[in-house]
């Protein structure tokens, strides 16, 4: 046999070698010797010239494991990929059309790579203020405007289409977010009213009402009600008189947004009239001395509130309701009854406030009563003290008729009545013995006639001008005299003095048809017309008093007679609606 020498295992060795002839990048590693080490060592090992992924070696296997370059989207409007010369990421355009989310945080859509900022009522910049169901400035009330000088402080200019609701809507806009924070949904309404003319086209300026959800974009959805015939609530043509009632619901965000058609813009009011349950209309606000009574039909209403609450009575109507919105707008305590007639069933009367929430609340009641008498003649009536409006706001009381039992629906009439009333404006004494004012300065105008209505205290029917009130506490001391003296100090303006009986306990305001109490015209003083009686009530004469070019002054004697410790009213009223400037004092009588 042929020995073979060790040169003949060289081809044996290379054939059953340890590794690739393929080189580095197939996990080759070349030997010192020149011989291939099977599989990978290090990293750069694996390196196989492609520059969209990266190669690293396991050292447990000895084999490549490559990983891609990773190249995500930089925003909603583009893609990326990594280009196989450099191995870097470029970016491409994509979602065309579609909804994003700029830099700035802000609702857009993509357009050729770019997220562009869908117009907003509500920019984050430019954003206003809230509404909510709150009593109160900066609560359910405010007073702006859109005025196009004012874009950057409180408005924006970026809609002129709401949905399907609105359109044609080209001045600037103001967005109220208003938010139900609550886990239920409950009716809401919104009014607007005009506070000047203002029109672009030099007319009444055209403002809508106009309630989105969710955002404040043309896209949103208009929760305005639709309107028998076409249309929507809130957007009426030609007036700025607008009101919205929407279903808020639980945890859902809305915008309540004021704009002006045709490019109108005006200073406006905005109004959270009504949460809950109660909810107005035109056809159930109640007015001071409605000429007709309200025509009502329980069958026509809802039942939703069952039970009240007035003081230690309670009263329970399990049927269907109506209820009635009084808003007031008097500067004084003021006295209402309402009244119900012609009821078949024993219906409920009840007055009631509206709460923090500005919702209808029959655990307050104010005041209830059950109708009675003979069907279908069955009558009932409720009185209660409705408290002023303050400069920010009125004062909303409702009126509910509701029925004895579900399915005990009868027709009715509703009569509403403000009885007159005043107000104190200040007080006079014996400490405090001269006082002067402006009747003007009380604003209130609500008595021209003083007493009953079918007799009127010393013929004074032509008082309509406004009032002011003292309140002067008589000491306990009969025989004796005080004299009340008025002058007033613009020459031709005339104002009246008279004198009305408050009673023993300190009033808060005065019903002059109950609290005249006239005696027969005794004798004339101090050389002018002015009229004195001895008793409850005296009074100044209507057309012959004071002021005017020759300076007269009214002068009143007030009697202690046989009533001790009263109170009185003390009240400076103008003749023919005069207003001016007076002094008046208590010239005798006072220690």
């Amino acid at each position: 046999m042929r020995r073979l020498g060790w040169l003949g295992l060289v081809p044996l060795l290379w054939t059953f070698g340890c590794g690739s002839a393929n080189g580095p990048g197939d996990g080759g590693h070349e030997l010192d010797d020149g011989h291939i080490q099977s599989g990978c060592q290090t990293d750069p090992d694996c390196d196989d010239g492609q520059k969209c992924h990266t190669g690293h070696c396991d050292p447990s296997t000895r084999t490549c494991v490559y990983t891609d370059v990773s190249c995500p989207a930089p925003d909603d409007c583009n893609t990326s990929a990594c280009d196989p010369k450099d191995g870097t990421c470029g970016d491409t355009p994509a979602n065309e059309s579609q909804d994003c989310t700029s830099q700035q945080g802000l609702a857009g859509t993509c357009t050729g790579g770019f997220c562009a900022p869908t117009p907003t009522c509500w920019d984050q910049t430019f954003k206003f203020d809230s509404l909510d169901c709150a009593i109160g400035f900066n609560g359910g009330v405010d007073y702006n405007d859109n005025d196009p000088f004012n874009v950057g402080s409180s408005a924006t200019n970026a809609i002129d289409t709401y949905g399907g609701c609105a359109t044609n809507e080209t001045a600037p806009e103001v967005a109220y977010q208003f938010f139900n924070n609550t886990t239920n949904d409950f009716n809401v309404t919104v009014s607007l009213e005009l506070q000047d003319t203002g029109g672009a086209d030099g007319g009444v300026s055209d403002l809508d009402l106009i309630v989105l959800e969710d955002n404040c974009a043309s896209s949103a959805v208009c929760v305005n009600t639709p309107l028998t015939g076409g249309g929507f609530q809130g957007i009426t043509a030609g007036t700025s008189h607008e009101t919205v009632t929407f279903r808020a619901k639980a945890l859902k965000l809305y915008y309540i947004v004021v704009d002006g058609k045709n490019g109108d813009s005006a200073s406006y009011k905005i109004t959270v009239d009504a949460c809950g349950k109660c909810q107005p209309s035109a056809a159930n606000r109640l007015h001071c001395n409605q000429t007709m009574p309200v025509q009502g039909d329980t069958a026509q209403g809802s039942s939703q509130l069952g039970t009240y609450t007035c003081g230690a009575q309670t009263l329970t109507a399990a049927g269907s309701e109506q209820t009635f919105l009084f808003t007031t707008e008097a500067t004084v305590p003021q006295n209402v009854m309402a009244t119900v007639t012609n009821a078949s069933v024993p219906v409920t009367l009840a007055a009631m406030p509206v709460n923090s929430r500005l919702e209808c609340d029959p655990s307050g009641c104010l005041a209830g009563t059950t109708a009675t008498g003979t069907a279908p003649n069955l009558t009932g009536s409720v009185q209660f003290a409705a408290t002023p409006a303050s400069t920010f706001e009125s004062a909303n009381y409702w009126i509910s008729v509701d029925t004895p039992a579900a399915g005990s629906n009868t027709t009715y009439g509703l009569a509403f009545d403000c009885l007159p009333y005043c107000g104190q404006n200040d007080t006079i004494d014996c400490t405090n013995k001269a006082r002067s004012s402006n009747n003007g300065a009380s604003m209130a105008s609500s008595v021209s006639a003083w007493g009953p209505v079918a007799m009127p205290c010393g013929g004074l029917n032509n008082l309509s001008g406004p009032e002011y009130v003292y309140l002067f506490a008589k000491p306990a001391t009969s025989g004796t005299v005080y004299r009340f003296t008025l002058a007033a100090l613009t020459d031709n303006k005339h104002l009246s003095l008279l004198i009305l009986d408050a009673g023993a306990t300190a009033p808060t305001s005065c019903d002059p048809n109950g609290l005249c109490a006239l005696a027969a015209p005794q004798t004339v003083v101090a050389n002018t017309t002015t009229l004195a009686s001895t008793g409850s009530y005296l009074a100044a004469g209507p057309m012959t008093v004071e002021g005017g070019a020759t300076g007269e002054t009214a002068v009143v004697d007030l009697s202690s007679g046989t009533i001790n410790a009263h109170y009185y009213w003390i009240v400076v009223d103008g003749v023919g609606g005069d207003v001016s400037d007076f002094a008046l004092s208590i010239d005798s009588g006072c220690p």
